[in-house]
């Protein structure tokens, strides 16, 4: 991979990656050694979560065009290997979260992608790119399962602010893009639409968080209580495959993605 040419994504849009479409890989051990390596990379590069996430499912039974897809990465790597976390010191250490799932993105299981990011201040210090544990039954769902793991992930960094000393001017804010999800969220009713959701899953947080709707606004900057759902991190996981220039437009916006 020396001589390999960089490229600026790290997925391909003509590639779907399933478990039984393709040929084995010749040399599995390789793979896994590669993508291993890889997922030490996403402690330090949000850009790069969800490609590894991508990869990391196929660990078990390799096939080739999983091992390119490896190797993409690879290459991409190389064009902006000098990225990295960016920290700046503020007086603003105010806790806000982004949350959205893929919805059905798995083809062999249909199950959703969820992916949050969690910023204090203007530094993220938080982000995650995970499959759900259970097939969501509608877009709502995959939403409302996502803003709960990350109102979770939101009350833990909250407690350990608090154990250092560090307080909190006003609640956390959780952002998302999914009107109904936000709603049930602030009334959760039972009926029939809500069976395959656990509303009392937010009862105890969703009094310390204030939740908030992100409307889809085409702008590349926060403006007015108002974050344009194209500069999120998980939405790189569209972008990076279907429109490498968007995804140079979005990385840039996000101030951890920027070289050092």
């Amino acid at each position: 991979m020396d001589q390999a040419k960089p490229c600026s994504s790290p997925i391909v849009s003509t590639c779907t990656l399933t478990a039984s479409d393709g040929k084995p890989c010749v040399d599995a051990n390789l793979y896994r050694s590669m993508v291993g390596s890889m997922q030490y990379l996403a402690f330090t590069r949000p850009d790069l979560a969800f490609a590894i996430h991508k990869v990391s499912k196929f660990m078990h039974n390799p096939l080739e065009t999983h091992s390119q897809s490896v190797k993409r990465i690879l290459r991409y790597l190389k064009y902006i290997v000098s990225a990295g976390l960016l920290i700046s010191k503020v007086a603003n250490l105010d806790l806000q979260a982004l949350s959205n799932p893929n919805s059905a993105v798995d083809r062999d299981d249909r199950r959703s992608v969820g992916a949050h990011c969690i910023f204090q201040g203007p530094n993220l210090i938080s982000w995650r790119c995970k499959k759900q544990p259970t097939m969501a039954c509608s877009s709502t769902e995959a939403e409302y399962k996502a803003l709960a793991n990350t109102a979770a992930e939101l009350m833990w960094i909250k407690s350990i602010l608090h154990e250092l000393g560090i307080p909190l001017w006003q609640p956390p804010t959780l952002w998302c893009d999914n009107i109904r999800a936000t709603y049930l969220i602030s009334n959760p009713l039972a009926n029939a639409l809500t069976k395959p959701l656990s509303p009392k899953k937010f009862t105890d947080v969703k009094h310390n968080l204030n939740v908030r709707d992100l409307p889809f606004r085409l702008r590349g900057h926060v403006e007015d209580q108002v974050i344009s759902s194209e500069i999120t991190i998980e939405d790189q996981e569209n972008y990076s495959s279907k429109d490498p220039v968007k995804y140079q437009e979005i990385k840039s916006a996000i101030p951890a993605c920027n070289r050092r």
